[in-house]
């Protein structure tokens, strides 16, 4: 649940209070009315506006307690998500950490040319956060000038120049990949 929805649901709760705090007082004053004219002798569309406030009570009593369930089931299921992420974040960091360094390294030492720009192929891209995911997950991760080199190899090999939007596009890429490992 976003941020927003949770703000929509609280104002629609707290629209609904003030609804209820108003159908309260209005049948408190049809039932002081009604009270004057006698149990038998209460004119039927009093008895019927009695009736449909009480409905409408109810429906806002019904949907405040809903939307507070909804409310902190959500809360309860963010709260274990942020759990989760704290402890995976202690498995991956050092995962995350070669990899950004290793994705920095690189495209830092890529030349921006003027001229003809080729673009490094998504799948090359890819492998390289699959290398380092490998080699890191085996517990046979290399030094990060070693991958650095392999890479650089690479990437001499192909002749490939890397823009700076494609630079930032794989970055957010890749971290965005590691995301949904």
């Amino acid at each position: 649940m976003s941020n927003n929805d949770k703000s929509k649901l609280i104002e629609e709760i707290s629209h609904h209070r003030e609804l209820l705090k108003t159908y309260t007082r209005h049948l408190k004053t049809l039932e002081i009315q009604a009270a004057k004219f006698g149990q038998l002798h209460v004119p039927s569309h009093l008895l019927i506006e009695i009736e449909d406030l009480r409905h409408k009570i109810h429906s806002s009593t019904v949907f405040i307690e809903e939307a507070k369930k909804s409310y902190l089931a959500q809360f309860q299921q963010e709260l274990t998500q942020i759990n989760d992420a704290l402890f995976l974040i202690k498995e991956n960091s050092t995962f995350l950490y070669i990899l950004n360094k290793i994705t920095v390294q690189i495209t830092s030492k890529l030349v921006i040319a003027s001229a003809s720009r080729t673009l490094i192929p998504s799948l090359f891209l890819s492998g390289v956060s699959k290398k380092v995911f490998a080699k890191f997950k085996e517990h046979e991760v290399k030094l990060i000038e070693e991958l650095n080199d392999e890479i650089l190899k690479c990437l001499q090999s192909e002749s490939v120049v890397l823009s700076l939007e494609v630079r930032k596009e794989f970055i957010e890429k890749e971290i965005h990949d590691i995301d949904n490992l």
